[in-house]
């Protein structure tokens, strides 16, 4: 008789709005995501590291890329000691375990392209020593491994309930470098390879991001070919693509519902260059299934001025912001505004 009763005050009170009905929590909708571009933490900052520690080269950047939900970049050369290259070519990159992974971890990164010109500098040895360690630090990566299936794999992140795909390419020699069915080395992005891959990854993904190691050096204007690729990843489904190897800036393009970086230029790599200035640090709101926001963060990467330490210039909120300071500078007087409207002529 009591249990009865109960349950008649517990009808009347959810009829009369006494008793809340449960309600489901939603993860937040946006997620930040960072993208940065090249890193090689060499031999130079040896001594400035061991003395003073892994932030001095770091603090400087929390305000760009502190709180962010993912952060990846383009890990441009092997983590390994082995000091036997592969084959003869001009430069040959290599990065200790002991330097490089305390500034992948205190930069918060998530994720690494292992494609591009140097990651098999030091043949199969070096490609399977990056892999270990970057395991071991628990850094996901792509774009490299033992055969071309497996630098073709995208790595698979969760964030605030989302799933992230993130696929990379390289675009550059040897080729000797590019993986094959048999054999190890980078994921070459072959057009319909990468319209392939990206449509198979945007179809388990809430949001593809696209990586190409691509262009020529210090060069400013992205090729033809960066711009057909980078298109051709956004209408597969990607929904950012970011560029690197030329060492420079190019231009940022919106294309349809995605961006393309067509080269963010170096984030921290320990070599000397006056042809080098600038970095570019985005961050970028996905909400939705798609792009909400970005912000430029601008880094002066000079190594003779910031001694192997990158330091923030300024954030703009829009390209044109972005592109009437650049065109400030020597270096970028002659950049092409139309480059940077928010879409290209089809014909471009």
């Amino acid at each position: 008789m009591v249990v009865l009763l109960a349950m008649i005050i517990l009808f009347y009170n959810l009829f009369n709005g006494s008793v809340e009905s449960p309600v489901e929590l939603s993860e937040p909708a946006e997620l930040q995501l960072v993208v940065g571009g090249d890193i090689y933490f060499g031999e130079r900052i040896k001594n400035q590291l061991n003395q003073q520690g892994i932030g001095l080269f770091t603090e400087q950047l929390e305000g760009i890329i502190g709180g962010a939900d993912l952060k990846l970049v383009n890990l441009e050369a092997p983590i390994t000691d082995h000091r036997e290259p592969w084959i003869d070519k001009r430069y040959h990159l290599r990065q200790s375990s002991e330097q490089v992974i305390p500034l992948l971890q205190e930069l918060g990164v998530d994720g690494v392209s292992l494609a591009n010109n140097h990651i098999m500098d030091y043949g199969t040895v070096g490609l399977l020593d990056t892999i270990q360690q970057l395991q071991k630090a628990g850094i996901k990566y792509s774009g490299a491994g033992t055969s071309r299936q497996q630098a073709e794999t995208a790595a698979l992140f969760r964030r605030r309930g989302k799933k992230i795909g993130f696929l990379a390419f390289s675009n550059t020699f040897p080729e000797a470098f590019w993986a094959d069915d048999e054999s190890p080395g980078a994921a070459f992005g072959a057009f319909d390879r990468v319209r392939k891959l990206v449509a198979e990854t945007a179809r388990i993904a809430d949001y593809t991001i696209v990586s190409f190691h691509w262009g020529r050096e210090l060069e400013i204007t992205p090729q033809a070919y960066q711009k057909n690729l980078g298109r051709a990843a956004i209408d597969a489904g990607a929904t950012v693509v970011f560029g690197h190897h030329p060492h420079t800036l190019q231009p940022v393009e919106y294309y349809n519902d995605g961006v393309i970086f067509y080269s963010l230029g170096n984030y921290f790599f320990t070599t000397l260059s006056q042809n080098v200035q600038y970095g570019l640090v985005p961050r970028i709101t996905l909400s939705n299934g798609g792009l909400s926001a970005v912000s430029y963060n601008l880094l002066n990467v000079n190594n003779y001025q910031v001694n192997y330490r990158p330091q923030p210039v300024v954030t703009f909120n829009t390209t044109d912001e972005l592109n009437n300071y650049l065109q400030q500078t020597e270096k970028f007087a002659t950049w092409d505004r139309a480059v940077y409207s928010v879409a290209l002529s089809a014909e471009d």
